[in-house]
């Protein structure tokens, strides 16, 4: 009995001692990363049988491989990782480092319009590269947003111009480390509006529609703001406006005596909302005869939840019916975020 107890103490300190000292290594997918990436660490080491990793930030793993992913924050610089393997009885060990360099992340800026934008598509240009703003968004966008224009830039102050083919935008934006400028790029106030039989969704073409600022000039024709005639679709267009209640006269004579006017059926607009297409409905009644003046109350129009008109003819029209043929000057609002 004796002998067979010395026997197995002797056959176990024999196998602790033929157990092989672990050799430790392991690569990384790259050599350079940028803060907020993850490096991926494969384990090739030999005769290991349980593993210690430790991280730049003082995190560990016992996992063979990683997945480890940098602080977005870090400002950069070189980082160390250390990988220690242990033998089965985890008195023999090794072990390796390895050094990585890593960036600081840089700030992204994102041009973007809001839902109705008078705007078009905006192309805008950044230190040479020219990028487009194609969709519109409800609310402001994610850094990541698809149609909005985005560009990645180094911390610094840089200059940006944009333009529809209508308005255009110029400024500067300072640039932070892992900061997200969002900025909106808002075109002028302008109004569309659709010009309809009374009851009825039939368009009145060649009818000459004429804003005015006050109740009082509507009911006299006078300081009219602007004037114009629909269209085959019986839409009118109105670029450039401020952010008030005007007062729309629509009138279209036929065999005389006889015509249409709006006089009777809505011709008050709520205050208009900047910087987006202000959309209504305007509906006029045939008259056999003239009456004697305007009606005497006020009448709201009709709003209408989404804007008819396609771009493509908007753009027409702004060609063809605006005040002006110079390029308008739009505004911005900036917003920032840690990203």
């Amino acid at each position: 009995m004796k002998k067979t107890i010395a026997l197995l103490i002797a056959v176990a300190v024999v196998a602790a001692s033929c157990q092989k000292k672990p050799d430790a290594s392991f690569t990384t997918d790259k050599e350079s990363y940028t803060a907020g990436e993850t490096v991926k660490l494969t384990n090739t080491s030999v005769d290991g049988k349980s593993y210690l990793w430790t991280f730049p930030d003082g995190q560990t793993s016992v996992s063979r491989d990683v997945d480890y992913t940098l602080d977005a924050s870090d400002a950069g610089g070189q980082k160390t990782i250390q990988l220690e393997v242990f033998s089965k009885n985890g008195k023999k060990k090794d072990a390796a480092t390895k050094t990585i360099n890593v960036s600081p992340k840089d700030g992204k800026v994102v041009f973007w319009k809001r839902t109705n934008s008078s705007a078009f598509d905006i192309a805008v240009t950044i230190n040479g590269v020219t990028k487009n703003v194609t969709s519109e968004s409800g609310s402001i966008p994610d850094c990541d947003a698809t149609g909005c224009a985005s560009f990645d830039l180094a911390a610094g102050t840089y200059n940006y111009s944009a333009n529809d083919g209508y308005y255009s935008w110029n400024g500067s934006i300072t640039v932070e480390r892992n900061t997200c400028s969002k900025i909106e790029l808002i075109g002028g106030t302008e109004m569309d509006l659709t010009v309809m039989l009374e009851s009825s969704t039939t368009p009145v073409n060649d009818a000459t529609v004429g804003i005015y600022p006050t109740y009082n000039d509507w009911y006299n024709y006078t300081n009219v703001i602007d004037e114009c005639n629909t269209d085959a679709n019986g839409w009118a267009f109105f670029f450039d406006l401020t952010t008030m209640i005007y007062y729309i006269d629509a009138y279209k004579p036929v065999t005389s005596p006889a015509y249409f006017s709006n006089w009777e059926l809505g011709y008050e607009t709520p205050v208009l909302s900047a910087g987006i297409i202000n959309s209504f409905n305007i509906y006029m009644r045939y008259y056999p005869s003239k009456k004697n003046g305007k009606s005497g109350e006020y009448m709201s129009i009709e709003i209408i939840p989404a804007d008819p008109p396609s771009m493509e003819l908007r753009k027409e029209a702004k060609r063809k019916m605006s005040k002006s043929n110079k390029m308008q000057v739009g505004s911005v609002s900036i917003k920032k975020t840690q990203y």
